[in-house]
């Protein structure tokens, strides 16, 4: 008898994302996203709005010969895909304070940019 443990394994296995990847992906995901209704907790509406419109989210860090040559620590980014102009407008009016949320959140970076979807970017949903 099979047990569901090594099922599990199995699934993650085969998948081409690992499974601590994909632990990490939901997570901040999910940071995400609670900081976006917290910044937004004036306007829910507007919240969802913009959460609907967000196609991927990514971490970038600086690599360590680029930090070398600036002379800093490690430098990183949070990118956010959005497909929607709107989205990106009300997203990029409190960015400074989206950021502060996401950082208490436990997400850590230095930069928010913010990204227009193309091609096959749009049809891709995050939330």
């Amino acid at each position: 008898m099979r047990s569901i443990g090594s099922d599990i394994a199995t699934i993650l296995a085969k998948s081409r994302v690992s499974g601590g990847l994909a632990l990490r992906v939901a997570r901040n995901n999910a940071a995400f996203a609670r900081s976006v209704r917290r910044t937004w907790a004036d306007n829910p509406a507007a919240a969802t709005f913009i959460l609907a419109h967000v196609n991927s989210l990514y971490f970038k860090r600086e690599s360590p010969e680029a930090a070398a040559v600036r002379g800093a620590g490690s430098y990183g980014c949070l990118g956010v895909y959005l497909d929607d102009p709107m989205a990106r407008a009300e997203l990029n009016a409190r960015r400074e304070i989206l950021s502060t949320a996401c950082r208490s959140e436990g997400l850590d970076f230095d930069e928010l940019r913010i990204h227009a979807s193309v091609r096959s970017m749009r049809d891709r949903r995050a939330f």
